[in-house]
């Protein structure tokens, strides 16, 4: 007795294999016709950045005072598996990743849990610190770039073209986000003339951003008083506004023991000798009067005190030059542009003509 042949039944039912084939095929376009073709398929990243920002602190600072803090705080949420972290001097990132079986539809609400355990730590954080900044949106993928340019418009009129460009793409159905790069900043420089600033003594030095003992301290001073005023809404006026800045200056610096030294820092301020303007180790008085000047063919220059002319000599070889005069009563220094002292004396109010000796 022979096993069951199919050839053999298929050849007897025709017409049930001819309905199958059918069915089947049916089928296989059915699903052809809903298979997906995204480019980029979407996909749920379990991943998050936190950075923040202090300035002048040491990585040591960052780690410590900063970071550390805000992982133990992250360690309470769900699906939570590790976090990274990278820390430097004035900064620190870190990367906060969730576990494999968090569900997808469960990732934005764990995100917002995240922002509000950061808002939770902000307490334990200290003071002057920007930050911390969530960035949930990194995997974001630039469909379309567009690039625009002008011969004849500055940098400032082509951002504010780009920024009406955005607004109208914004508009557009299925476009969520448009994002502007490449822009440049309005800034201001300001420049010092060397020259004049030898006649007065003063050594010109570049100071270094984010160092404790330079502009550090002062962006940590601004940056305490933005969110002061952020945490008092009782402004209502530019003239409120103004009395609160001032209130918080008298008080931060006034008022408020600084931490190293347990003194208000004006207190610590007036105890210290100040720096002052100084020309051959003599230290120019803040009286001191400024007289520009060219030297006669004869190698003089003139200056009046108390209402009586006199000629100072400052020698023939500098005649037709121009010279700058600091004159503190009877205290006479000739400086050329390049702030060399082409003469020190202490003037005789008795003598018309002063002579070199």
């Amino acid at each position: 007795m022979g096993g069951f042949n199919l050839s053999a039944w298929g050849i007897r039912h025709p017409q049930l294999i001819a309905f199958l084939i059918l069915a089947i095929g049916l089928a296989g376009a059915f699903a052809y016709s809903r298979l997906g073709r995204a480019e980029d398929p979407f996909f749920t990243v379990k991943v998050v950045n936190v950075s923040a920002i202090w300035p002048g602190a040491t990585a040591a600072e960052m780690q410590t005072q900063v970071a550390d803090p805000i992982e133990k705080k992250l360690q309470e949420l769900p699906y939570f598996e590790k976090v990274q972290t990278y820390s430097k001097p004035s900064f620190t990132a870190m990367q906060v990743t969730f576990r494999d079986s968090t569900p997808p539809k469960d990732v934005p609400y764990l995100f917002y849990l995240l922002r509000k355990k950061l808002v939770d730590v902000q307490g334990q954080l200290p003071a002057g610190l920007l930050g911390p900044v969530v960035n949930d949106e990194f995997s974001d993928v630039d469909s379309i770039l567009y690039m625009m340019t002008s011969d004849g418009a500055d940098y400032a009129q082509l951002k504010k073209a780009a920024e009406g460009m955005r607004q109208r793409l914004l508009k557009v159905p299925g476009v969520t986000k448009v994002d502007i790069y490449g822009t440049q900043d309005e800034k201001i420089f300001v420049e010092f003339s060397h020259a004049k600033l030898a006649t007065l003594g003063i050594t010109f030095k570049h100071g270094k951003p984010y160092h404790p003992q330079t502009q550090g301290k002062i962006e940590r001073y601004h940056q305490t008083l933005k969110k002061w005023l952020c945490a008092n809404d009782e402004f209502d006026s530019i003239d409120a506004l103004q009395r609160g800045v001032e209130f918080f200056a008298g008080y931060y610096n006034e008022i408020r023991p600084h931490q190293a030294h347990g003194r208000p820092p004006l207190a610590v301020y007036n105890e210290r000798d100040k720096a002052a303007p100084s020309i051959e180790g003599q230290v120019v008085s803040p009286t001191t009067k400024v007289r520009r000047d060219r030297v006669d063919t004869n190698g003089t220059v003139t200056l009046r005190h108390r209402s009586k002319l006199h000629h100072i000599g400052v020698g023939r070889a500098h005649k037709n030059e121009r010279v700058l005069m600091l004159v503190a009563d009877l205290d006479v220094r000739v400086l050329d542009t390049e702030g060399t002292v082409l003469r020190h004396l202490t003037l005789d109010p008795a003598r018309d003509y002063q002579p070199i000796r």
